[in-house]
């Protein structure tokens, strides 16, 4: 009699599996022959040993090898014969309370992957950016360059202004309360590289040397240290030190620091700054149009997900963070396993992923070799050794897989993009390029 599937949720079945005794027998007896021909035991001459010997040393442990490979056959049989796409591996458990004489009884629960209906993509809006390069956007560059090569002088009862550097020190309590990084001795700010919080560096600004403030801050509530973000702390500042800052002039002498070439001038460098933008800009506008097309097919395509794929993007993402945290704290990732974020992202992650795997395969966009050696030849033009990058990518399986889902990605991208209602935006080069 064919299992009955019965549905627990609009992706969860549970299917009893029954397998007989007499099967179990039949095959426990040839596993055990083939066994004994090859098998030596104490005693017996290779191949020799009675079976019934050979039962009593191995009968357990080939059992149970016997019914875990009939309970696969069985639950494969199950699914093919339903037509069935199961998600990962079924949860397969013995139930004594249905077994009888005659038969072994397993409870297998495992989960489907979901129906997605995908929109015509022509009704869909979505909005893409652009930016189109000038010559402001490669002075600001030059600054940006000329403000990491300033030089500090001391000033004695000079008043700190932007660009100054200063040296301080603080303490701060929150409540009352120390908190880990609440004090330094001596803490060097540069005034307008928004390495701080703007609040704390703006109460720097006008100070001198031996000056002293009070500074009520509030850390914002996605500051990257949830002890501490969105308390009130109050902070108590003194001016050990301020150098005044001084840019470099922007001539053939500051271009030279930036190439070994004799002839290199500063015209040279406006024109590899402009070049370098242009690249950079190019690759932030495309991610950036591929997470607007990407959040209007999270926006627009519903269905549920299959928990397992969450909670295995939940556990690479905690794998992940674990490689990265310094002390290993395992304490960390048990509180981080359970915060919503994670979850929600892995949530967004996997869906995202079952909708591309769709559309791929609605539209039958597939990646070749030949798109994957294009892409990683056009990448390594930064590195070194071109060849030995490439050819790094494309003998590691793995590697190379990831760059075909990136390829992939891209080119459904693409492929959505010529078919949808599209309307441009213009962005700033101060919010692309992640200045304001």
């Amino acid at each position: 009699m064919q299992p009955i599937i019965e549905s627990l949720s609009s992706l969860k079945r549970r299917a009893v599996l029954k397998i007989s005794n007499s099967c179990i027998e039949n095959e426990l007896e040839k596993e055990l022959l083939s066994l004994s021909r090859n098998t030596k035991i104490s005693g017996f001459r290779p191949g020799k040993a009675p079976i019934s010997i050979v039962k009593r040393t191995y009968g357990n442990n080939v059992r149970q090898d016997v019914v875990t490979k009939i309970l696969g056959n069985s639950f494969n049989q199950l699914v093919k014969e339903n037509n069935l796409f199961v998600v990962g591996y079924p949860n397969i458990r013995p139930d004594n309370s249905i077994s009888t004489s005659d038969d072994l009884c397993f409870i297998a629960e495992f989960e489907i992957y979901p129906e997605i209906s995908i929109p015509p993509f022509e009704n869909l809006e979505i909005k893409c950016y652009k930016h189109d390069i000038t010559e402001e956007d490669v002075k600001k560059t030059l600054f940006i360059l000329q403000k990491q090569r300033s030089t500090f002088e001391k000033k004695d009862a000079h008043c700190a202004e932007i660009g100054d550097k200063v040296v301080l020190s603080y303490n701060a309590t929150i409540d009352g309360v120390s908190f880990e990084g609440s004090s330094s001795e001596s803490l060097p700010v540069i005034l307008g590289n928004n390495q701080f919080l703007p609040d704390f560096e703006n109460s720097l600004i006008g100070l001198r040397e031996g000056d002293s403030r009070e500074l009520d801050l509030k850390f914002p509530d996605t500051y990257h240290d949830s002890k501490i973000a969105g308390k009130e702390a109050k902070f108590f500042i003194k001016i050990k030190e301020v150098f005044a800052g001084k840019l470099p002039d922007l001539d053939d002498n500051f271009a030279k620091l930036f190439s070994n070439e004799d002839n290199f001038n500063l015209e040279k460098l406006k024109e590899n700054v402009k070049a370098s933008i242009e690249r950079e800009i190019g690759v932030r506008l495309k991610n950036l149009n591929k997470d607007s097309v990407m959040g209007v097919l999270l926006k627009n395509i519903e269905f549920e997900i299959p928990e397992v794929l969450v909670r295995n993007e939940m556990q690479l993402r905690l794998q992940s963070l674990k490689n990265r945290l310094k002390d290993g704290s395992i304490k960390d990732l048990e509180s981080l396993s359970k915060d919503i974020l994670i979850e929600e992202e892995s949530k967004k992650m996997v869906k995202l992923g079952l909708i591309i795997s769709e559309i791929a395969k609605n539209n039958n966009l597939k990646v070749d070799d030949e798109q994957i050696l294009s892409y990683l030849n056009n990448f390594a033009k930064n590195y070194e050794d071109p060849e030995k990058f490439v050819s790094h990518y494309m003998t590691d399986s793995g590697k190379k897989s990831e760059v075909a889902a990136l390829i992939l990605e891209n080119n459904i991208v693409d492929h959505i993009l010529s078919k949808a209602n599209v309307s441009e935006e213009e962005v700033t080069f101060e919010n692309l390029m992640g200045l304001e």
